[in-house]
């Protein structure tokens, strides 16, 4: 059964030109224009939440798809993902030698293991589910807060990261620590879509987001 995913046409006028957060230069804008850009996101939760949910509740077999930011919550979206996630691919020029890392490795270390071991990345969301994959972190996001009221959405300061200048969940404003939802959940399901992740990996990261708060803060007594 196709969905109607209508609203998730970039021509809808449903939000406004950041509505595909993956394809923005963050690092490139001015810091004050990321401000602006971020805080119209934070405006939009509620409203890309609504659309969301509508959109999974309109799913075969997720009619009853409830955003409580629960564990389960996300082990279904996981499912849902896996079932109706579309994947394009990627034409060979515009393919590239990608490796996973952890942002919290050492530049040294992460050069080292580039090195040495590299894949090619040769599928990708389509352009519509791009756009939905903004959703599902966005959603991912308030699930980390929900459990973590101390967290907060806001520009990530720390340039080192590959998150910098763009929205994350910030752990602990002190020493900037925080989760980049945007560079780790889309990716996240996009191996749920190629069946590379267990569908219930979003709530395997979520914990593993709880587990950083509590490292973050014990450092930063």
């Amino acid at each position: 059964m196709a969905l109607n995913t209508r609203s998730y046409d970039e021509n809808s006028g449903s939000f406004d030109t950041i509505d595909n957060l993956l394809r923005i230069e963050w690092r490139s804008l001015h810091w004050r224009d990321s401000d602006v850009r971020i805080s119209n996101f934070i405006t939009q939760l509620c409203q890309r939440e609504s659309r969301f949910t509508a959109l999974i509740r309109s799913s075969a077999g997720f009619e009853t798809w409830t955003p409580d930011y629960s564990a389960c919550s996300l082990e279904l979206l996981g499912s849902w993902f896996e079932r109706y996630a579309k994947l394009e691919v990627i034409p060979p020029e515009e393919r590239h030698d990608v490796i996973w890392l952890h942002e919290s490795l050492s530049r040294e270390i992460r050069e080292d293991i580039s090195q040495r071991e590299r894949m090619t990345i040769r599928w990708r969301l389509d352009r519509c589910w791009q756009l939905i994959a903004v959703d599902a972190a966005a959603y991912f996001g308030e699930c980390v807060r929900s459990g973590l009221p101390a967290c907060t959405w806001r520009r990530c300061r720390k340039r080192r990261t590959d998150s910098y200048n763009g929205p994350w969940i910030e752990y602990t404003p002190s020493v900037h620590r925080g989760f980049d939802v945007f560079g780790r959940v889309p990716t996240a399901l996009m191996q749920i879509a190629e069946h590379d992740r267990p569908t219930d990996g979003l709530a395997e990261l979520s914990n593993l987001a709880s587990q950083e708060y509590r490292l973050a803060n014990r450092g930063d007594r």
